[in-house]
């Protein structure tokens, strides 16, 4: 797979338990494997928006600002965040993207995986077949407004906003209908 995958989202160090940083490498190293993808810095995150930025620098991003906002919450409300939950769902919210997304002759393309199965579950099912417990697999089937479910979980809400914050950006950098705007009068 050429660089391994902790070289590729160092972030994965931020998670102290053992166990799970080593579940989260797993489920990226089967997502990618399962994907056809030999080189991981190469799947985009939309295929829409090119191949910038990648699926591994979205997903950098949003652990990055999901841990920097629990950082922010504990201090100025005293309220604890599960960080590792946090670090593991957030590394592991987009993962079924590396099968949800193909490689190609013509560029990458949302493969039949990615047509047929909403968004996130692959993802929910790799983490489970990896034992991430029942929380983290919800928080990461939850964290998208494609999913008729909200996350039970702060540690969810954050991620979800964390996400849409990343995405939203480069959507509308790109020109690409934003999530916002998708979701904004639905009710």
């Amino acid at each position: 797979m050429g660089k391994g995958i902790v070289d590729l989202i160092p972030e994965i160090k931020n998670i102290k338990d053992e166990d799970l940083r080593q579940k989260v490498i797993n489920v990226w190293e089967e997502a990618v494997t399962l994907g056809g993808w030999d080189v991981p810095d190469q799947i985009p995150f939309n295929p829409d928006l090119g191949p910038s930025p990648s699926l591994i620098n979205h997903t950098r991003s949003v652990t990055r600002i999901a841990l920097s906002f629990a950082e922010e919450y504990e201090r100025d409300y005293g309220k604890c965040i599960d960080r590792d939950m946090l670090a593991a769902v957030a590394i592991l919210h987009d993962v079924s993207k590396a099968l949800e997304i193909e490689p190609g002759p013509e560029g990458p393309a949302k493969s039949e995986l990615g047509k047929k199965v909403p968004h996130g579950i692959f993802g929910g099912y790799l983490a489970w077949k990896a034992g991430l417990p029942l929380d983290y697999i919800h928080l990461i089937i939850t964290h998208t407004p494609r999913i008729a479910m909200l996350p039970s979980r702060l540690e969810g809400i954050i991620l979800s906003y964390a996400d849409l914050l990343d995405a939203d950006s480069h959507f509308f950098r790109g020109k690409v209908r934003t999530i916002m705007e998708r979701h904004k009068f639905e009710e």
